[in-house]
């Protein structure tokens, strides 16, 4: 990958027959990938009066690199550029009949408008692109059209998470008695691996789970069983206090275990507590991006408990660094079923999530794998 000076180069090579109509090929998706982000790109040559609407009939032909609908409401990177070019070829004596560029253009980043990289029509190559386009000049022969991005570096940093729960106090208020004051403590969380210890009136005025649960009857205690105590026990501590500690040991499996029990508690302000777990859960992601078994653990992970961020770190580690192994020990060649008869509790996993509505796992790093990302 080329390196100049703070920044990357990512080079998308794009092939295509010109035609007089709309096509499908108007348009090719590319990534951008370095290290635990990904950004996906949009190439596009909009046509304007495609339909021959009246009201079209003066709009010009426009080039550009947009992020893709699914990463539209990501920030873009800053100072960034895109330079096109491009040459018109006739297909039989590989003869160049039109050439365009170099063309360097600035990122453009309005929430409220246009986002990405957008030729001027006005310029010598944005010229070339209405030569090629308007009339039939140049009709079946193939257009080269090359795309280099040079993105800083440090906009592959994974973005800090917002909206997470703070850290608990220096010095404890009245929230953290229900979990520490002992003399308060007469109701027993029984766990797979241990009991709980924890005020009646905390849980029932904090969680609507165990209101329900206690205003049914009378209980003292309450079955956990299938979740472990550790899991449990921090759910419970924000579902009381609002606040997290950063947790030891974490895993995906212990990840999955605190969301989907702080799920069960119907814990206030529950995506707080996700995006605090998610920060911690990306740390621990990048931590074990070396490992295959443990990037994928993580990528089901962000699936089960809907956490953005960690799924896009996995997917470009994935896709930047294991793609050969993936295909190699998860795939028969097929864009659909997970084989991996060497980790069939992962492959299970993958093959889970299959739908028609939402692409799956699976599919997710195929898809990216196959898109080209530097030349």
């Amino acid at each position: 990958m080329p390196v100049l000076g703070d920044k990357l180069q990512f080079v998308h090579f794009w092939r295509f027959e010109v035609m007089s109509t709309f096509s499908m090929r108007d348009s090719d998706n590319f990534s951008t990938i370095y290290g635990p982000r990904i950004y996906e790109w949009c190439i596009r040559i909009d046509r304007g009066d495609t339909f021959g609407f009246r009201g079209l009939e003066n709009r010009g032909i426009e080039l550009s690199v947009e992020p893709t609908i699914r990463s539209f409401n990501s920030r873009l990177p800053q100072e960034s550029t895109c330079t096109f070019k491009l040459q018109v070829i006739e297909p039989l004596t590989d003869r160049v009949l039109l050439k365009g560029g170099p063309h360097t253009c600035p990122v453009v980043d309005d929430l409220h408008g246009n986002r990405g990289f957008f030729l001027p029509q006005a310029s010598e190559t944005g010229t070339v692109v209405q030569r090629m386009l308007k009339g039939n000049d140049y009709f079946g022969n193939r257009c080269e059209l090359t795309s280099i991005l040079s993105i800083p570096i440090e906009a592959f940093d994974v973005d800090k998470i917002e909206g997470m729960a703070p850290r608990p106090p220096a010095v404890p208020d009245f929230r953290f008695r229900m979990l520490t004051d002992k003399s308060r403590q007469d109701f027993t969380i029984r766990c797979r691996d241990g009991d709980i210890l924890v005020a009646k009136e905390g849980i029932f005025l904090a969680s609507e789970y165990f209101r329900d649960y206690l205003e049914s009857a009378d209980h003292n205690d309450a079955n956990f069983g299938d979740v472990n105590k550790q899991a449990v026990q921090i759910a419970l501590h924000f579902t009381l206090t609002g606040t997290t500690l950063p947790i030891d040991n974490i895993s995906p499996s212990l990840v999955i275990d605190v969301i989907e029990t702080a799920r069960r508690l119907r814990s206030l302000n529950f995506p707080k507590l996700r995006n605090a777990v998610e920060e911690d859960s990306v740390k621990a992601a990048v931590k074990d991006h070396e490992n295959l078994e443990e990037v994928l653990s993580w990528f089901i992970c962000s699936h089960e408990c809907g956490m953005p961020t960690l799924h896009m770190v996995c997917l470009a580690y994935i896709a930047g660094i294991h793609a050969n192994q993936y295909l190699r020990d998860f795939t028969d060649g097929s864009m659909v079923t997970s084989v991996a008869r060497a980790y069939p509790e992962l492959a299970e996993k993958l093959n889970r999530r299959q739908g028609i509505l939402r692409p799956t796992p699976h599919v997710g790093i195929l898809v990216l794998i196959s898109i080209p990302t530097t030349s």
